[in-house]
Formats: structure tokens, C-alpha cells, sequence
């Protein structure tokens, strides 16, 4: 996602260290990781509260957005005040978060974290609530780079049952996060019963409650909503779902809102005609906020930051693909799948989970 990154200078580390501190810090690299320009930051900070060693993560991590908090060992003073001895930070091996692997293995791995402002005790990603969307689509994401767009094309049209092997092992992999409480903000109950729009408030509030949401891009509208004064490539910021297998890329799952003509006339083809081309969609991308389907729309069109990133991450994508949820009949998008996954999260067995969908499935895909 981002080049290497490259290593950090003690001299502008220990600038950085002076301004945020107060105080005097030992600094040191250890030994590349990932890459031959890739270097750990251990910072030696005997005595640090945690809130001035947030300011100074903060400041490295504004030199150096690759690098991401790894362990904390901290001490307790004689008062009973929590202190800093050392803070790791580690790149990423390819300077972003190049694999489903690497982001669970840095997201939701192992350690000793003191400061809830930095890492979370244990470290939590808060999962997408909400009868409408979400937990579907960790389990479509994850299809589309397990099985590859042909099979999840396949899958959406039931060619193949839902009790597949294939299926079933995507479930467990969305299982692996949703069904552990010490990975999930709030535990089961966050995930059943948050409300959508609030979905990611636990990411932005102050102190954070969670490092990560998984969502669609229209997320942000509530983000802004709620969080008015976030800057949006600093403060609040996203990346696409990882590959999993490095066989398919990394496609795109998308949705879209629909233009629907119900008297066949001239003046309306005209106009439908018009509401789809480049020059429609430039206005559409400017005024309205909305990434555009049309691939003649530059990304320079695109006044937000973050707007502009996901159009261009749309047209380099492997492959696209709609959300299969929304092309299923609506007796199994939104009806046997959704509440399939809303059993599962409850502690129902999946074999009788998947099992449900199915039978649901043969009937739905007759009419």
C-alpha cells in the first residue's frame, strides 16, 4: 500500500523526543524488519506517564505513518502511578499492511499494552453492527479473497451450497475476530446490538475504544457527522481489506445506489443517459460526495482526500465485484444470511448455521 519505510534519524527522533517529552529519552533501532529500509524504533523512556509517551508515539507516527505501536512494558511507581520503561514500534514489512496475516497478526496479536490512548488492553477492532450491513460483508470480503471473483460470482448464484467446504472455512476466518471478546469493542453484545451509524464512534472518541472498523467508504459521512473536526487523511483515514490469498490480488467489493426508469420514454433515456456520463458524474463527485462508476472520472475530480483515494483504489483493484448480499434473492440476503450470521455470532453451531441457509437457498433460488 505505501513504499518502505525509510529509517528515522536519531537526530530528528530525539528532536521529536525533546519536544513531546520534556525530557531527555535513550533512543535506538533495532534490527531491519521486512525490508532493508525498514527499521524497529525502540524507545527507552524510563519513568514516561502514558499520556506524554502518546504525544510522543503521535509525533513519530506523523514523521512516520508506516510505523505501528508494537509492545509496551510499563511499571507501577511506589504513588501506584503507571510509568513507561519501553515502547517498540515496528514497521510493516512492506511499509502498509500488505496481508490478512500481518493485519492480525499486528491488529489482534499478543502483548503488553498500558496506555488505552495508544493500544487497547487487549487490543480491540470493533465490528460493523446493524440488521442492514456488515457482518455479511466480512463474510463476502473474505470470500472474494479466498475463492476468487469466478467462485464468488458462483456462490452468488448458488452453483455451489453453502455447507461447501470453502464457505464454511470463510465463516470461521470472520469467527476467528467476531466470536473472541477480547478482539471486539463491547464483545457479542457490541456486535448484535450497536447501532449502524454508531458503528465507529468507539474508533473516534476520546480515548479511543477501538483501532479499526470495517465498513464501506459511506461510513465516513457519519464519521464527519459525529466528529466534525477530524481532518480527513490525518485524523481519519482507511484501507482496503487485505489479500488473503495472493492469488486473486486484492479485488474490491462495491454497492451503489440505483437510477431506476419507470416510464420507457425518449426524454427519460435521455436523461439516464446523461445521469451515467463523465460529465454528469464530475458534478455528482463534487457536490454530492459520492465515488462515481464511471472510470473517465479523473480522481482529480474528487474534492475529499479520502474520496479521492477510493476512487483511485476502485480503478486499480484486481476485480470488482457487487455486494453479494445485495444481488442474492432478498429471502436470503437480507433474510436466511443475515440472521444465519447473527445465530452464528449468538454461539450457534455453523455446520447448522450453514446448513439453515442452504435449505433456505434451494427454495429461494426456484422462483
Amino acid at each position: 500500500m505505501t513504499p518502505n519505510p525509510t529509517p528515522i534519524a536519531h537526530s530528528t527522533m530525539k528532536k521529536t523526543l525533546r519536544c513531546s517529552s520534556r525530557r531527555p529519552c535513550r533512543v535506538g533501532t533495532g534490527a531491519p524488519s521486512g525490508g532493508a529500509n525498514a527499521h524497529a524504533i525502540l524507545l527507552s523512556v524510563t519513568g514516561m506517564s502514558p499520556a506524554i509517551l502518546t504525544e510522543t508515539v503521535w509525533a513519530l507516527a506523523r514523521e512516520q505513518p508506516t510505523l505501528i505501536p508494537d509492545r509496551v512494558v510499563a511499571i507501577t511507581t511506589i504513588a501506584g502511578r503507571q510509568a513507561i520503561e519501553r515502547e517498540l514500534l515496528q514497521p510493516s514489512p512492506t511499509g502498509g499492511i500488505p496481508v490478512w496475516e500481518e493485519l492480525r497478526r499486528q491488529v489482534l496479536g499478543p502483548g503488553c499494552h498500558s496506555d488505552p490512548r495508544l493500544i487497547m488492553e487487549p487490543p480491540r477492532l470493533i465490528q460493523a453492527p446493524n440488521p442492514r450491513t456488515g457482518r455479511t460483508d466480512w463474510i463476502e470480503d473474505i470470500m472474494l479473497r479466498t475463492v476468487g471473483p469466478q467462485e464468488y460470482d458462483k456462490w452468488v448464484n448458488h452453483e455451489f451450497p453453502w455447507t461447501d467446504p470453502r464457505v464454511k472455512k470463510a465463516w470461521e476466518m470472520f469467527g476467528q475476530i467476531a466470536l473472541n471478546k477480547d478482539y471486539v469493542f463491547g464483545g457479542t453484545q457490541g456486535v448484535l446490538s450497536v447501532d449502524f451509524g454508531d458503528g465507529a464512534d468507539a474508533v473516534y472518541s476520546s480515548p479511543p475504544h477501538a483501532y479499526l472498523h470495517r465498513q464501506a467508504l459511506f461510513m465516513y459521512d457519519f464519521v464527519r457527522k459525529h466528529f466534525p473536526d477530524l481532518k480527513p487523511g490525518e485524523d481519519v483515514d482507511f484501507f482496503m481489506v487485505p489479500p488473503i490469498d495472493p492469488q486473486f490480488g486484492n479485488p474490491a467489493e462495491a454497492a451503489g445506489e440505483m437510477l431506476i426508469m419507470f416510464r420507457d420514454t425518449p426524454a427519460n433515456r435521455d436523461f439516464m443517459n446523461y445521469w451515467v456520463s463523465a460529465d454528469a458524474q464530475k458534478l455528482i463527485v463534487q457536490y454530492f460526495g459520492r465515488l462515481s462508476s464511471n472510470s473517465q472520472v479523473p480522481a482529480e475530480t474528487y474534492n475529499d482526500p479520502l474520496l479521492k483515494k477510493g476512487a483511485e483504489l476502485l480503478t486499480k483493484a484486481n476485480a470488482v465485484r457487487f455486494d453479494a448480499s445485495d444481488l442474492m434473492p432478498s429471502a436470503i440476503g437480507a433474510g436466511a444470511f443475515w440472521k444465519g450470521v447473527v445465530d452464528y455470532v449468538n454461539g450457534k453451531d455453523l455446520d447448522t448455521v450453514l446448513k439453515a441457509v442452504e435449505e433456505a437457498s434451494v427454495d429461494a433460488y426456484k422462483q
